[in-house]
């Protein structure tokens, strides 16, 4: 009983703007999801972002799930290279018969690991920044990154930290502004 009631008391709450899932077909995500297990190609139709709809052939290999937005992560056609793919934006699926070919050495936590879901080139940067007093706390207690340093200069807090450069990063910057 007392874990039920624990349960009961504690609840999580993002640190960032709420945002909506996509509308994901469940058609689309079900045979995502088969084709995965069973380790089969799938044809579908693809629209990124402000393009018009292509068909692709994928190997799929992994779902990643970032916030509210889930993800595969393929290769297409012959290629080795593993994309991602945001499932909301699949308009079409066909499973194949055949077998998916996994690149030599795939491994999902690598692909996570190397900074790929925070949507950059993944260039290691030296970000310096003045912080207002509560930013200052704030990242002291919730660091950006290993090894940061916050000193006071100047009637002020700087922030200097080692990070990948991404859009996240960006974002965050900016909404900081």
């Amino acid at each position: 009983h007392p874990i039920a009631m624990l349960n009961q008391k504690v609840r999580y709450v993002p640190s960032t703007l709420h945002l909506c899932a996509p509308g994901i077909q469940p058609k689309v995500i079900e045979a995502v999801q088969e084709a995965l297990v069973s380790e089969r190609q799938i044809l579908v139709r693809y629209a990124p972002f402000n393009s018009k709809a292509k068909e692709l052939r994928l190997h799929p290999l992994s779902l990643v799930q970032r916030g509210n937005v889930s993800y595969l992560l393929a290769s297409a056609f012959e290629y080795t290279e593993v994309l991602i793919y945001a499932i909301h934006r699949i308009e079409g699926i066909e499973i194949l018969k055949e077998t998916i070919s996994s690149p030599a050495g795939f491994s999902l936590d690598a692909q996570i690991a190397s900074g790929q879901f925070d949507f950059g080139g993944g260039a290691e940067i030296t970000l310096k920044a003045k912080l207002s007093d509560a930013l200052a706390t704030y990242l002291s207690e919730t660091p950006i990154a290993e090894g940061q340093e916050i000193q006071y200069r100047e009637g002020g807090y700087q922030l200097v930290a080692k990070l990948r450069d991404s859009w996240q990063l960006q974002f965050w910057i900016l909404s900081q502004g």
